[in-house]
């Protein structure tokens, strides 16, 4: 499209100036209308029917050849503002985050994959927990193979079984973790979660969480910059 735009003004500079033409119009012996710029174009059995018009082309401007080209340039700087706009948009959906708060608890969509399978759970967000921790029964579908039985300590000093497994990805936000170990328990009954968010995960991140809004702002550092960018550049296209 820039291209295109480009060989256009070019069009505009290069035009120079025109004088009024003339069009002479007959019918040839197969009855189809024929247009020429030259009475000497005309064969001498059609003279007869001779149609004339003239026609008037426009005369451009040294000046007005110069706004075309401005109005161009500025055709081109707006498009290309349009899409760099589109593009920060798309950048700052991933560092805002709708979440599910209950009773205090906050809950984040965490999108999983393994061996091509792709799974999105709801962790509560705990910063308590050392390991992020999965139901085993969320991710059942994925069916890993890799998972090795071991047992866990918990309050109380009773033991329980558990399963460590490596997910391919982990993505939350912004963020997405590589070939990461989490554990997996087993979970009766009904829960308002798939899990648990860990500090494994959670160290080193940014967040700020608005409680009205259910939402999470990754990087709010970042996140600013992105939206002072897209505010300038709706500020440019609205002028």
């Amino acid at each position: 499209m820039d291209h295109v735009i480009k060989i256009m003004a070019s069009l505009l500079i290069g035009l120079s100036f025109y004088a009024s033409a003339e069009i002479f119009q007959y019918k040839n012996d197969s009855g189809k209308r024929v247009y020429v710029d030259s009475l000497s174009q005309v064969p001498v059995q059609y003279l007869d029917q001779l149609q004339k018009r003239s026609v008037v082309e426009l005369e451009i401007s040294a000046e007005q050849q110069q706004i075309f080209a401005e109005e161009n340039k500025l055709r081109v700087k707006n498009l290309t503002a349009r899409n760099a706009l589109s593009q920060l948009k798309k950048a700052q959906l991933l560092f805002k985050t709708d979440i599910t708060i209950n009773a205090n608890q906050v809950i984040v969509p965490v999108l999983v994959s393994y061996a091509g399978k792709k799974q999105t759970l709801k962790l509560l967000l705990d910063t308590g927990a050392s390991m992020t921790v999965l139901h085993r029964g969320a991710i059942e579908r994925l069916q890993p193979s890799n998972a090795k039985v071991s047992y866990a300590q918990v309050a109380g000093g009773g033991l329980i079984k558990t399963w460590a497994v490596v997910l391919d990805t982990i993505n939350f936000g912004p963020y997405q973790a590589k070939r990461k170990k989490v554990m997996l328990i087993e979970h009766l009954g009904n829960s308002a979660f798939d899990g648990l968010l860990g500090m494994d995960l959670l160290a080193n991140r940014e967040y700020q969480i608005d409680f009205s809004a259910q939402r999470i702002i990754w990087d709010k550092e970042q996140y600013s910059i992105v939206e002072e960018q897209i505010n300038q550049l709706n500020l440019h296209l609205n002028q």
